[in-house]
């Protein structure tokens, strides 16, 4: 069973980085062999990065290794962002099909690409800068001695790797700052 999951990991892996081959030529007009061969080939190597980085950071713990783990993580994002536009350009497409409306497929699958591009460096920057939000939460029937007192959640915090020890006692200094009675994790 497991290595049923692993071959199902491996071929959607494969798809995913076929389709972006796909996308990357009709974005880019691509008509030159040796381009489209280049392109399949980096394409192929960056569908395992993630993996062998993965592995090869359980080993070896040094800088090498963290660069290609932070490019691989960055790389693995940007194609789950790009999944997403992906869905998003294909119900495009069909739409325009359905409606008989005529559009510039280059133009739309570059928007969307800068769409994930963007969305990409957002999810980088929030990663290693995260955002306070501050709500109050009005409960019914809450006991009195819970009255005014402070709650901080943290979510999606990506201790590993990349963001370690150092990140982490920045997190504490600003939940220290708000002196809450509780931390959710």
């Amino acid at each position: 069973m497991s290595y049923l999951i692993l071959l199902l990991a491996i071929s959607f892996i494969l798809t995913v980085h076929f389709v972006a081959y796909r996308f990357f030529i009709i974005a880019f007009r691509i008509r030159r062999k040796r381009i489209k061969k280049a392109l399949f080939l980096i394409l192929e190597i960056l569908s395992f990065s993630f993996i062998i980085s993965a592995i090869l950071s359980r080993v070896w713990a040094n800088g090498f290794i963290k660069i290609f783990y932070l490019i691989s993580s960055i790389w693995y994002g940007f194609m789950v962002n790009f999944i997403m536009a992906m869905g998003l350009f294909l119900i495009v497409l069909i739409i325009s099909k359905i409606s008989k409306f005529k559009i510039n497929k280059v133009l739309i699958s570059r928007i969307f690409l800068a769409l994930t591009v963007l969305y990409s460096i957002f999810g980088i920057y929030s990663a290693f800068f995260p955002i306070i939000k501050n709500l109050t939460v009005s409960i019914r029937d809450l006991p009195e001695e819970w009255e005014g007192k402070t709650i901080v959640q943290l979510s999606d915090i990506h201790l590993g790797q990349i963001i370690g020890t150092r990140f982490m006692n920045r997190v504490n200094e600003k939940v220290d700052e708000i002196n809450p009675e509780i931390v959710v994790i």
